[in-house]
C-alpha cells in the first residue's frame, strides 16, 4: 500500500488502515504498538508508512462487536467469495455471508465517499490502479 499511496501523492487519494485481531489473532499488540510493529518487524527495517495513509485503532471488523463503519461499508459491496473459511478458525460470531474473510481486504470509495468496489486480500495494491484512476478521474 505504501508504493501505491506513493503513485498517488499529488492526487486525493488517500489509505485508511484499520488494523483487526480477528484473522488467526495476527495483530494482537496495543495500538500505541502497531506502527512500531510496521517500522521494525514487519514490514521492519525502519520502514516508515507514506505520509497519506492514515491508521486507525484495532477494530473489530466482523461479528456482534463489529464498528459500524464496517457494518455499512460490507452492506454496500457483494461478498468477495462464497466461502468464508472454516468456522473453527475464526474469531467472531455470528458469521455472515458478507463478512471479511481475512485481512488485507480492501474498499474503495469514491469522492463522495460512497463504497464502490469491494477486494478481497488476493488483491494486491497495485491490481487497484485501474479502478482508482477511474474514481479520481471522475466528476
Amino acid at each position: 500500500m505504501n508504493a501505491l499511496s506513493e503513485e498517488y501523492t499529488q492526487s486525493s487519494f488517500v489509505t485508511l488502515a484499520f488494523p483487526c485481531n480477528q484473522f488467526g489473532l495476527q495483530q494482537p499488540e496495543a495500538n500505541d504498538e502497531i506502527l512500531n510493529g510496521v517500522m521494525y518487524v514487519r514490514p521492519g527495517h525502519g520502514f516508515v508508512p507514506n505520509k497519506k495513509i492514515y491508521f486507525f485503532s484495532k477494530t473489530q471488523v466482523n461479528g456482534g462487536s463489529e464498528d459500524p463503519l464496517f457494518t455499512s461499508i460490507k452492506a454496500s459491496c457483494p461478498p468477495t467469495t462464497n466461502n468464508i473459511g472454516i468456522t473453527s478458525e475464526l474469531y467472531w460470531t455470528p458469521i455472515k455471508a458478507n463478512d471479511i474473510y481475512w485481512n488485507w481486504n480492501k474498499f474503495l470509495l469514491d469522492k463522495n465517499g460512497m463504497i464502490r468496489y469491494r477486494f478481497g486480500s488476493a488483491v494486491t495494491a497495485t491490481q487497484l490502479k485501474p479502478w482508482i484512476d477511474q474514481l479520481l478521474n471522475e466528476k
